[in-house]
């Protein structure tokens, strides 16, 4: 998320951290073994779902 600046919310931050982890820990899962770094980036890139997680955080400079 370039640019972009991380705020806190009135959920607790590190709750917030915890849920983008777990999405990112299931994402690397399902890559091959060992995944390359392209391939993850397009994994995550491509994960809706850690998208709008990593935008709950992120506000627009």
């Amino acid at each position: 998320m370039k640019d972009s600046q991380f705020v806190i919310g009135e959920e607790n931050p590190i709750l917030r951290i915890k849920k983008i982890a777990k999405t990112s820990r299931a994402i690397y899962e399902k890559t091959s073994d060992p995944p390359d770094s392209k391939e993850l980036e397009l994994a995550y890139a491509s994960s809706t779902k850690l998208q709008g997680q990593l935008k709950e955080l992120a506000v627009e400079k």
